[in-house]
């Protein structure tokens, strides 16, 4: 993975490390589930076009994300 990869994708552990703050009780297999679901182009890697196109279509969504806890830049719209 290139420093590109880490400036504008979301990471599994990324995800895991946002989500936990908001449900602390995800277990791995729905971290994952999450991340699968946020992966719009299947591409195995979530873009910031991929998060804001699931955002679009489940506008509920963004009550899980707590902005002010990412190291991920693109989740502040």
């Amino acid at each position: 993975m290139g420093s590109y990869d880490l400036l504008y994708y979301l990471s599994l552990a990324q995800l895991g490390e946002a989500l936990k703050h908001r449900i602390p009780n995800l277990n791995k297999d729905e971290i994952q589930g999450m991340y699968i679901s946020l992966d719009e182009d299947k591409y195995q890697r979530i873009s910031k076009n991929d998060f804001l196109s699931c955002l679009r279509k489940s506008p509920l969504r963004i009550a899980i994300f707590p902005i002010e806890n990412t190291n991920a830049d693109f989740l502040i719209c």
